[in-house]
């Protein structure tokens, strides 16, 4: 069945797995992409999905690497099949169809960015706002066909979602199935995925079938279930099959007019790559030379696929609004209009609201009558009444220097997210009772290895000369003294580099280092399980910078 809730606890331990090998090499495959955008400029077709395979053996029960992957990467629509002499493992996160009563829903995945990239530049993308179009078409084309004339609607434009290692750009169609028709009906209206096959449908399978390896098996058909209530069936994708002794992976992207058949090669990687990481697996060496020539992330190390504490993820409540956090000295409120900024972004996104006027004279006033260093809170929650409720606080800072801070890895799937939410109850959660403190921080990993934050700071690494950061992606607070820290660094001409970086690469830096609001930039003393530093001249130095542009 499609499971929209936690499995059970496993790990890669029960099991073995890898490395995966592709039934086609990264020149096969981006030659039947080219052979598919000959199609296309001849009229064939309009666009088409091309897949290759991934292979590996395999011991252990699948039921394990399921709750492996479901556990670092808690997709929406995951299910798992034992069938006879074999069993499916899916990690799917898009929906292909939900029926509830008469009203039907699919919402198709189709545009796909590394995570490291701005979610607006593959917003903006033609080449995958083409794929997308083409595909809510598609799907309004099919649900039509079983659904109530003039009923289908799909949104102007998709939306980006984060996922494990990507950006997608997602959209819903809807329809009301007619009287007298059934799930079955349905089924033989849209099956198989719009999303994993092309338009037109039939001729773009006819082309798939003749260019591609290996038949797909389940990959990119359906799992789900059916009831009198109603139907819910994921699209087959992110999912892992299993036959004797071996475990197959599909992977693969639509093809439209503007596709580069190199970057198609790169994209299955792109996809295949935070999947195996999950469920503590691994490309081959051919492989992983591909994923490195262009350009990507090293490979995990050891440090990476170390057993990490995990924080549960959820999804904030946001009744409870959000929040931001700066310093008060000499009676100043330091940065102000940069985090009412901020804060005014994260009201209209979360909230739907804008920020109301008068709040920074309220945040004066109240920052006038403190004597003393103070962490002030500029707090805003939605009421009943769709405005906002802003309550100001602040609190003493207690004397004397803080120590160099102790991170403590865990690992957080997805992160905190872009903005400050109020509820942080995630945060509470700890290795051990008491061990959050002034100087002792988590450090937030994502599932696919990559450091995001601290739970009260943004995180740089000096490596090789380069204070590199991870990229604000939609999974980490932008920070408003990160933004004033990097702006620093490349003025005094020290290279920067926003990009993911993995716990382990931690252990090759010759400083680390957090920034925030409160403690602008502070030394990081120790990471757990990966190395240990002495204050260093970076830090030195931005410090003294910082300091001087306060105000």
């Amino acid at each position: 069945m499609v499971r929209e809730a936690l499995a059970g606890p496993s790990g890669p331990e029960a099991y073995r797995c890898g490395p995966f090998r592709a039934d086609a090499s990264a020149a096969e495959h981006a030659a039947a992409v080219t052979a598919a955008l000959g199609h296309i400029r001849d009229g064939d077709i309009f666009q088409a999905n091309i897949c290759r395979g991934l292979e590996a053996g395999f011991e252990g029960d699948p039921l394990d690497l399921f709750c492996a992957g479901h556990e670092r990467l808690a997709p929406r629509f995951a299910a798992f099949l034992r069938l006879p002499g074999g069993a499916v493992a899916s990690l799917s996160p898009e929906l292909f169809l939900r029926r509830t009563g008469r009203a039907v829903l699919s919402s198709p995945i189709k545009g796909t960015a590394p995570a490291v990239t701005d979610p607006a530049e593959l917003h903006a993308s033609a080449k995958n706002r083409a794929e997308n179009v083409m595909i809510v078409d598609l799907m309004r084309n099919d649900l039509s066909r079983a659904c109530v004339p003039g009923s289908v609607r799909a949104p102007a434009a998709p939306r980006v979602e984060p996922h494990t290692g990507v950006h997608h750009l997602v959209a819903d169609v809807r329809g009301r199935l007619r009287a007298g028709l059934g799930d079955g009906d349905l089924l033989r209206a849209t099956f198989p995925p719009g999303s994993c096959t092309g338009a037109p449908k039939i001729r773009a399978m006819e082309i798939i079938n003749a260019l591609e390896p290996a038949g797909r098996e389940v990959y990119t058909g359906a799992v789900g279930c059916a009831g009198p209530g109603g139907l819910v069936l994921n699209v087959a994708i992110r999912t892992f099959e299993f036959t004797g002794n071996r475990v197959r992976l599909g992977v693969g992207g639509g093809i439209v007019a503007d596709s580069d058949p190199a970057d198609e090669a790169h994209e299955t990687l792109v996809k295949a790559v935070p999947l195996l990481d999950a469920v503590g697996a691994e490309l081959d060496a051919a492989l992983r030379q591909d994923w490195d020539l262009h350009g990507a992330p090293s490979a995990p190390g050891p440090a990476d696929r170390a057993p990490l504490f995990e924080l549960p993820a959820r999804a904030p409540l946001h009744a409870e609004g959000v929040f931001t956090t700066l310093l008060v000295e000499e009676r100043e409120p330091v940065q102000l209009d940069a985090h009412l900024r901020r804060l005014g972004a994260s009201c209209l996104a979360c909230c739907g609201t804008e920020l109301p006027r008068g709040v920074r004279e309220e945040v004066l006033e109240h920052a006038a009558g403190l004597t003393g260093p103070h962490r002030l809170r500029i707090a805003a929650a939605p009421t009943p009444g769709g405005t906002l409720d802003v309550r100001v606080t602040a609190t003493a800072l207690p004397p004397g220097p803080v120590p160099p801070w102790r991170l403590v890895p865990v690992r957080l799937t997805g992160g905190l997210g872009a903005h400050k939410w109020a509820d942080r109850r995630v945060l509470v959660h700890e290795p051990e009772p008491g061990l959050w403190s002034r100087s002792c921080d988590p450090l937030l990993v994502d599932a696919d290895g990559t450091v995001l934050e601290t739970g009260r700071a943004n995180v740089f690494a000096v490596l090789g000369g380069t204070v590199v950061t991870p990229p604000a992606d939609g999974r980490i607070l932008p920070g408003v003294v990160r933004a004033r820290a990097l702006e620093a660094l490349r003025r005094s001409g020290r290279p920067v580099d926003e990009r993911p970086l993995r716990l382990g690469e931690l252990a090759a830096a010759t400083e680390v280092f957090v920034t925030n609001s409160v403690v602008g930039a502070h030394p990081v003393g120790s990471v757990d399980g990966v190395a240990r530093w002495e204050p260093g001249p970076v830090q030195h130095s931005l410090t003294r910078v910082l300091r001087r542009g306060r105000g």
